[in-house]
Parts: structure tokens; C-alpha cells; sequence
């Protein structure tokens, strides 16, 4: 679905995604799949656009995404304290089937969320038709890495 608009809408730019959640493995696969996604450990502040359909979100979108009209939305950090206390969407902050995979991104989100609380975080982030092979290549390089291999440019013996 997401390839159908872009090819039809956003062929040559990105186009805009948003996450609400506090589900660990869900708001950590955002920042690790999408680009620019804040809040996230990779980028440190929001753009002026990111602010701006954030505040749009929360004034005009919040029952469509289940967010509690008496939660208060925090443009610090993109939090929406108290939306989801004693609901269904509330989780538990040491139920590890909510974790994801990298302990990281659960620490990260760990000192944004206040589980207790019913926090849940209002992500903003790009996609784009090279959203997937950049995400390709860095985890290509992180795998290299990890392996101690070292990482050099292709190079040609067209011409030698």
C-alpha cells in the first residue's frame, strides 16, 4: 500500500508517516525501517514540519487514533501522557513480549514512556521508494561490522 502511494503520489520525495503506539517492538521497528522518524535515538530534535503534523495530529486526530481527549500532549517529546491508562492498549513495562529485538531502541523508549502512566509516543517520520535499500545497505554495514570484516569500496580492474 505504502508502494502504490508513493509511486502514484510521491514518486521523487518523501512522503510523511506517522506511528502512535507504546508497544517497544512497534516503536522501535519505526525508527529502524523509516527515515528521520523522531522520536527516535537517531535523530535528536524535531524538523519544523515534524512539529507541525504533530500539532495537527493532536488537535484533529486523536479519537481516529484512540488517543484519550484528556491525555496531554507533549511537543518536547511527542508524548501523549495519560492516553491509555486501564485500557486495552496500556502494557506493561516489564512484559518482554512487547520488547523489541534491540535493547537499545528498548532503553530509548524506556526513558520517554512512563508506563505506569498510560504514555504513548506520536512518532514522525519519511518513506520513500529508497527507504529500502538505504535500510538494506545500513544493516549490510552493521552486519560487516559486527563481523570485524572491514568495509572497503568496490573497486574496478576496468582499464588495468
Amino acid at each position: 500500500m505504502i508502494t502504490c502511494y508513493l509511486l502514484r503520489y510521491s514518486l521523487f520525495k518523501a512522503a510523511w508517516i506517522s506511528n502512535v503506539a507504546c508497544v517497544l517492538s512497534s516503536l522501535g521497528n519505526v525508527a529502524m525501517h523509516f527515515e528521520n522518524v523522531y522520536p527516535s535515538p537517531f535523530v535528536s530534535h524535531p524538523s519544523k514540519e515534524q512539529v507541525e503534523i504533530a500539532q495537527f495530529i493532536d488537535q484533529n486526530f486523536r479519537r481516529e487514533l484512540y488517543i484519550n481527549q484528556n491525555a496531554v500532549f507533549s511537543e518536547k517529546n511527542f508524548v501523549f501522557k495519560g492516553s491509555v491508562p486501564g485500557t486495552m492498549f496500556s502494557k506493561d513495562e516489564d512484559d518482554r513480549k512487547f520488547y523489541h529485538r534491540d535493547s537499545g531502541l528498548n532503553g530509548f523508549y524506556k526513558e520517554v514512556i512512563d508506563f505506569k502512566n498510560g504514555d504513548e509516543v506520536l512518532q514522525i517520520g519519511q518513506v520513500s521508494l529508497l527507504t529500502y535499500p538505504k535500510y538494506l545497505f545500513k544493516k549490510w554495514k552493521r552486519k560487516n561490522l559486527s563481523n570485524n570484516k572491514e568495509v572497503r569500496p568496490m573497486t574496478s580492474s576496468y582499464g588495468s
